[in-house]
This record gives C-alpha cells, sequence and structure tokens, in this order.
C-alpha cells in the first residue's frame, strides 16, 4: 500500500494543468470506494496520511494548492465512505484515531502547520 500511495503522490506531483488535477484528484480519491473490505480501507486511509507526512516538506509553493486540494477531496470521500457504513462506531474510532496520528494533531511533529490547518479550518 506505501508504494501505491506513493505513486498515486507522484502522479499529483505531475499533474501540471488544474482540470487535469482535479480530474487526477478525483479519481484518486474514487479508489477508496472499490474497497470491499473495512480494514483494508482504514489502512488505505492511514498509508495516504503517513505519505502525506513523508512527502509534505518536498512540496513547493507551486504545487502547495494541488495537494491541498487533494486532501480536501480526500477527506470528504472519507467522511463520504463513514455516512455509507451508517457512522459505526468502531470505524469511526479507528478514523479518528488515524486523524490523531498525523494530520491534525497539534502536539506531534509529524504534521507541518500548514497541513494541520488545513485540515482543521477548509468546508469542502
Amino acid at each position: 500500500m506505501v508504494v501505491l500511495w506513493k505513486g498515486l503522490h507522484y502522479c499529483m506531483w505531475m499533474a501540471d494543468k488544474p482540470l487535469i488535477q482535479e480530474e487526477l484528484a478525483d479519481n484518486i480519491c474514487s479508489v477508496m470506494h472499490l474497497f470491499q473490505d473495512d480494514v483494508q480501507m482504514l489502512l488505505f486511509i492511514q498509508v495516504y496520511f503517513d505519505t502525506t507526512a513523508r512527502e509534505w516538506a518536498g512540496i513547493d509553493r507551486l504545487r502547495l494548492d494541488k495537494f491541498m486540494m487533494l486532501m480536501r477531496r480526500f477527506l470528504r470521500q472519507c467522511f463520504a465512505w463513514l455516512q455509507r457504513k451508517k457512522w459505526k462506531k468502531p470505524l469511526l474510532k479507528r478514523f479518528i484515531m488515524t486523524l490523531c496520528k498525523a494530520p491534525i494533531s497539534p502536539s506531534g511533529n509529524k504534521c507541518p502547520d500548514g497541513r494541520s490547518r488545513e485540515t482543521r479550518s477548509r468546508n469542502t
């Protein structure tokens, strides 16, 4: 799963036109709905955030907007998945634990300020 996300990250990195970036972000996010197994889905989510945390420092200012767009769309699809699962408590708890490990952890040094602010403040 790590290799898959690294490849998806660099696909997004190479996308250079706004319409292509938007379509690619939607396509990447739609992959999550192909998982039938909740454990695999949660692993997919966790590895996305791990990959984002690992690669974030290398994103230059010209590419920052498209990765923030990807993150917003990814989170939106995560919530759509949880809604489809009727907000089952064990899934929700695991998802929240995943978020608290990296993207919205105010105390962790794993998350750069820009990304944690993005996941806490945007409504898209």
